[in-house]
């Protein structure tokens, strides 16, 4: 077998930290520690993500990967550059493995390289719909921009025909990968996602920042700021039970300026906004109670990371959430968007002691099983399957 040495693909996502971004930062880290050799290349600028990997001492390198758009159809010299530029570099480093972690950055690669690749796919939709190839109705009302958006999509953006397997970091992902891009179950493989373990004894609590006082109950939750992501919902909770002693804050980063900027006229009044930090255990650490109110959810990365300090989970009995919250054990899962079962269930673990020491147990034990280390071991030996 030859000497493992890995080719990661990225390209810059909106907003650039996101949880698979922070994942694959994190296997990165342990593959510095394994003394695996390896490369990042990013498609990206030396934003906030490029900035965390350099003081991470990841090896990484920019790369500028086109934009997803049906232009690249008809930037055939630049793609074709960009192909044989990766090819040279596949082969003057001698890597062994390729792993891209968008399914848009394969088209990029030269078919005519003959080492394995390994495709990650980090979504999950609720409606599985097949993407189309082709639409006779888009042609026939000369919607031809429309057309070639969609063979794009098919053709190029969600392509997984070069690769060799297809890693997901759950069942909800699995579904959507099978149902809407027609990818071979037999290629599929779950690999949950892994997180740092933290000891929390060495964390500051951020009490002092927001002028909390210590024991005010701060209920968490985390994500981008758009509204399939339940931020919204958060906001009315807070509305209803916030007060002193009970404070609400969303850690995350908007992806539309107008939206945030009327949830902040809404909500600021009852809600703590603090930006996309780096410093995200210093939340965990300072927390009582962790919600996640999306609408949808592949793997859910900020649950794993709020049972590493154990705190009880509670959110919408929905794809993704409800492989992670075991209802009962760890946390508590509710019907979608049944807010006054929401209330009850948060005011609950307020104030049974009892039951709230439960979840909490529950859910630091859970974590065992997200661990960073082990969830690269997983996808090491994914990775010497193929390279022998």
């Amino acid at each position: 077998m030859n000497k493992m040495k890995i080719l990661f693909l990225r390209d810059q996502r909106t907003p650039p930290i996101d949880g698979a971004g922070l994942y694959l930062l994190r296997v990165c880290r342990v593959l510095n520690v394994k003394k695996i050799p390896y490369l990042l290349l990013y498609g990206g600028t030396k934003d906030i993500y490029y900035k965390q990997l350099k003081n991470s001492n990841i090896n990484v390198k920019l790369i500028n990967f086109p934009k997803e758009t049906p232009k690249n159809f008809f930037r055939f010299f630049r793609i074709f550059r960009l192909r044989d530029k990766i090819k040279k570099l596949i082969i003057k480093e001698k890597f062994t493995i390729i792993n891209t972690h968008f399914p848009h950055l394969n088209f990029f690669l030269s078919k005519s390289i003959n080492i394995p690749l390994i495709s990650y796919w980090h979504g999950a939709d609720v409606i599985n719909k097949p993407i189309k190839a082709f639409d006779i109705s888009l042609l026939i009302n000369f919607r031809i921009r429309d057309l070639l958006f969609q063979i794009y999509r098919k053709f190029n953006v969600f392509n997984f025909n070069l690769a060799k397997f297809v890693v997901v970091p759950g069942k909800a992902s699995r579904i959507t990968a099978i149902k809407k891009f027609n990818v071979d179950k037999n290629k599929i493989i779950i690999n949950t996602y892994g997180v740092d373990t933290y000891n929390s004894k060495n964390i500051k609590t951020i009490h002092k920042e927001f002028n909390l006082s210590k024991d005010t109950k701060i209920i968490l939750s985390a994500g981008r700021i758009v509204k399939d992501k339940g931020v919204e919902e958060f906001c009315e909770l807070a509305k209803k039970i916030g007060s002193d002693k009970i404070k609400f804050i969303y850690l995350g980063s908007y992806r539309d300026y107008k939206y945030y900027q009327n949830l902040l006229k809404k909500y600021s009044k009852y809600v703590i906004f603090p930006g996309n930090r780096i410093d995200i255990e210093r939340f965990y650490k300072s927390s009582y109670l962790f919600l996640l109110l999306s609408h949808r959810e592949s793997a859910g990365l900020v649950l794993v990371e709020a049972m590493n300090f154990g705190l009880p989970l509670i959110g919408w009995n929905i794809i993704g959430v409800n492989e992670i919250i075991k209802n009962g054990y760890n946390g508590e899962l509710i019907k979608f968007r049944d807010i006054n079962k929401l209330n009850l269930k948060v005011k609950e673990l307020l104030y049974n002691k009892k039951k709230y020491l439960k979840l909490s147990k529950n859910s630091f034990a859970n974590f065992k099983y997200y661990n960073i280390e082990n969830s690269t071991n997983r996808l090491l030996k994914i990775f010497n399957k193929i390279d022998n």
